[in-house]
């Protein structure tokens, strides 16, 4: 009786499920050229009341995002959780978001912002 090579690991030229490394290789390509889209800010924040969230509007550059981005935001301060409580993006647009600040007293509070939207 002859020896039988062992079957294919996968499917083989022809067969549904078959990705020629040309190809495979070619998508690669493609989705390393994807670059995102970016914009950063810095805004000030001044809480209507001690307690209170406090939001303001930012704008991105006109034109810059074709969808809503993802945003994310920090505080810029010496006394986080103790006095400058929280911080957060809500209502995401292709044009901007709402910037909201919680602080115990009414203070201008500095806040940093990243929007990345995927190059897809």
């Amino acid at each position: 009786m002859p020896i039988q090579p062992p079957p294919p690991a996968g499917p083989t030229a022809g067969q549904p499920g078959h990705f020629p490394w040309t190809n495979w290789a070619q998508d690669v390509l493609v989705a390393l050229s994807r670059t995102p889209t970016m914009a950063a800010g810095q805004q000030s924040v001044v809480p209507s009341a001690a307690n209170v969230p406090t939001s303001v509007v930012v704008t991105f550059p006109l034109g810059r995002f074709s969808a809503p981005p993802n945003v994310v935001v920090g505080l810029n301060t010496t006394v986080p959780g103790n006095i400058a409580l929280a911080v957060a993006a809500t209502s995401v647009t292709a044009t901007g978001f709402l910037l909201w600040v919680t602080r115990t007293n009414t203070t201008s509070t500095s806040t940093f912002w990243i929007a990345s939207e995927l190059g897809l």
